[in-house]
């Protein structure tokens, strides 16, 4: 593992622009959601890089054409929560499949590096009229 200094906007932007082709083909908007601060922090960026790309790959899954990804970053209560929020609703039958062991990395393989590397969490929410948002959490002791 190799920690190093990270900026909450650069990492947004990255994020951006890997998916610009992806986002062009599926007319799908990569934004800044409400909740977005400008910080620096440290951790593995390859770890967290390959944790959001899961996540995000996840939800141009679920996004319509014409839809819209929303990716916040924030620090509350001594962490860090990175979020990816679509507005589709995720059937019962794939909730149940979200964090199993399938090929390549995923969303099982972003929650199994998070919690065993950077001791964070990944989890999400998904509710009917609201859609589905993915949550990373780092501890605050992982990045300062």
């Amino acid at each position: 593992m190799r920690n190093e200094k990270l900026n909450s906007s650069d990492i947004f932007n990255e994020l951006s622009q890997n998916f610009l082709k992806r986002c062009s083909e599926n007319e799908i908007v990569i934004k800044k959601g409400l909740e977005f601060d400008d910080f620096d922090f440290y951790t593995d960026r390859l770890i967290l890089n390959c944790a959001l790309i899961a996540l995000i790959e996840n939800a141009f899954i679920g996004s319509p054409k014409k839809g819209s990804i929303e990716i916040s970053m924030t620090r509350a209560e001594g962490s860090i929560v990175f979020s990816v929020h679509n507005k589709a609703v995720m059937s019962a039958y794939v909730q149940l499949q979200v964090f199993r062991n399938r090929e390549g990395i995923g969303t099982y393989g972003a929650k199994l590096f998070i919690e065993k590397y950077l001791k964070g969490s990944v989890y999400y929410t998904s509710v009917e009229g609201l859609g589905t948002t993915f949550y990373l959490k780092l501890p605050l002791l992982m990045i300062c």
